[in-house]
């Protein structure tokens, strides 16, 4: 009885320490050996288990591995921002190009009119010595006039005197006329003797009468000179007033011109400035010009590294993928672990789409639609076990599974009709339907273990 006891003891001691070797060879990831127990036997059929369960692990590993893989979902995103940044680039770039094209006219214009500015500024100044000039002729003309103006005077003055004398000479005409007419009285009266003065005093009858007529010619001949002289003193005094009127506004004329060119000096010297900050402007945006040339430049490299980012996890979802489904083929799963492999097939269709979106997958419209032939529906459509097949979650995942493929084939025509949209909204749905189907399938497992 005592043996028997010991020897219980012995066997249970001996199992515990089997069991922790066991443990401590799985956390290892390794397996038993021949001096961690004394039944080969055993030994052998442990290792078989472990390797069993290593093999499922890593099935189950790989199958999380493509999970996190194709649930990626910001490449578009990537490639849409990395597109619209270089569309952005390249517009300012254009944008760019086009204001230092405009600048170097701009500085070009205002290098001319600064130059026709500094032109009006010499004309203006060549402008105000003529202006001097004729100012000074003209003050001159006046001084001229001024002295006509007095001439004339003196004339009138002069004609005045004449007239004095004219008068004074026909009062001798008359006087003469008169003793002329005496004379030939007393000729007369005196008879024979009286004939030579009466011959003498025709001769001063005649003198007298030709000195008249004479002076009433002078007479007339000085009115005609007086009045012209009055209408030439007339017209004198009329264009001194307009001389004197026009020689005021000539001595403003100066005031405005110098306002002016002071004005034009100062216009000369804000477009030599706005010359040289627009020579400086001009420079700056060349220079930014081409800084956003290699912008660009670096931009268009970034935009093809984000496509051939994209291209390479969709690459390493496939190989990843390769690996997994090998795996599976060649491993004994249970039938929750094959559940869990399901969703991770259907959410690749979803990965699938998403890239053929990106132009990184082409995609067999009817491939997508056959929901039957992928392993999900062969399992579907191939399991026998009551339990299974009349459980509500086993019910349920027939419709949305088809869903699921209708949405993938749907997605496929409307992206070989380039409606990229239309992609986008049975993408969303499909992620819609995808976590529908995993809470399904997560029932389903749920229903399998109890």
């Amino acid at each position: 009885m005592i043996f028997k006891k010991k020897n219980n003891l012995e066997k249970s001691e001996s199992n515990h320490n089997l069991n922790n070797i066991l443990n401590k060879r799985m956390s290892e990831g390794k397996y038993l050996s021949y001096n961690d127990f004394y039944d080969a036997n055993l030994i052998d059929t442990l290792n078989t288990l472990l390797s069993s369960y290593y093999d499922n692990n890593a099935v189950m590993g790989i199958n999380d591995i493509v999970k996190n893989i194709i649930e990626i979902d910001s490449v578009d995103d990537m490639l849409a921002n990395s597109a619209e940044q270089k569309d952005i680039i390249q517009t300012m770039l254009a944008s760019s190009e086009e204001l230092a094209s405009t600048s170097e006219n701009v500085a070009s214009s205002i290098q001319t009119v600064s130059q026709h500015s500094n032109d009006v500024k010499n004309e203006a100044i060549d402008s105000m010595q003529s202006i001097n000039n004729i100012i000074d002729n003209i003050i001159n003309s006046s001084s001229n006039v001024f002295q006509i103006k007095e001439n004339i005077n003196l004339v009138a003055n002069k004609v005045n005197d004449i007239n004095e004398i004219i008068r004074i000479i026909k009062q001798i005409a008359n006087q003469t006329s008169l003793l002329s007419l005496n004379a030939s009285i007393e000729a007369a009266r005196s008879g024979e003797s009286g004939k030579g003065f009466s011959v003498v005093a025709n001769e001063i009858k005649k003198l007298a009468e030709y000195t008249k007529t004479s002076v009433e010619t002078i007479s007339e001949n000085i009115l005609e000179l007086s009045d012209s002289t009055q209408e030439t003193l007339g017209c004198t005094n009329s264009t001194i007033e307009d001389l004197n009127f026009g020689i005021n506004k000539m001595e403003s004329i100066p005031k405005y011109m110098n306002n002016i060119i002071d004005s034009i000096k100062e216009i000369d010297e804000e477009f030599c400035n706005i010359a040289t900050i627009s020579e400086e402007q001009s420079a700056t945006t060349n220079t930014m010009a081409d800084k956003l040339t290699k912008i660009a430049e670096f931009q268009i490299n970034l935009d093809n590294m984000c496509k051939d980012v994209a291209d390479k996890i969709n690459k390493t979802s496939e190989f990843s993928n390769n690996i997994r489904v090998n795996q599976i083929n060649n491993t004994n799963l249970t039938l929750a672990e094959k559940l869990d492999t399901y969703i991770v097939d259907h959410l690749l269709w979803r990965w699938k789409i998403y890239n053929m979106i990106l132009g990184l997958e082409n995609i067999n419209e009817n491939n997508a639609s056959n929901y039957k032939e992928c392993a999900l529906g062969k399992w579907y459509y191939n399991e026998s076990d009551p339990n299974i097949i009349n459980s509500p979650s086993f019910k349920k995942l027939e419709n949305i599974h088809i869903d699921l493929h209708k949405e993938a084939s749907n997605a496929v025509i409307c992206y070989n009709q380039k409606n990229i949209t239309g992609c986008y909204n049975h993408l969303n749905n499909m992620t819609s339907i995808s976590s529908k189907i995993i809470h399904i399938i997560n029932d389903l497992k749920k229903h399998i273990s109890n």
